[in-house]
């Protein structure tokens, strides 16, 4: 049986949501594109499957893809492969 959410429930998804959303903001103001990539493929974990959570998951795989980390380029490129359905 499937669990129902409670308003609770949504509301605490919406705010870590747009924590999420805050901490990109935050990060893309720093020189470290680690930072920047990992915190967006947080947010498109946060966002689930949908147009946002894909656009930001291939923003995550291309910066890890210019900086030259296969692996974490890898990581992102499954992420958005799962987001995208």
């Amino acid at each position: 049986m499937a669990e129902r959410m409670t308003v609770r429930d949504l509301m605490s998804m919406k705010v870590a949501t747009v924590a999420r959303k805050d901490t990109v903001e935050i990060a893309d103001g720093s020189e470290f594109f680690e930072l920047k990539a990992e915190t967006r493929l947080a947010l498109a974990e946060a966002l689930g499957p949908g147009e946002e959570a894909t656009r930001v998951a291939a923003e995550a795989t291309d910066i890890y893809e210019r900086k030259g980390n296969l692996v974490m380029r890898d990581r992102a490129a499954r992420t958005l492969t799962s987001l995208r359905g």
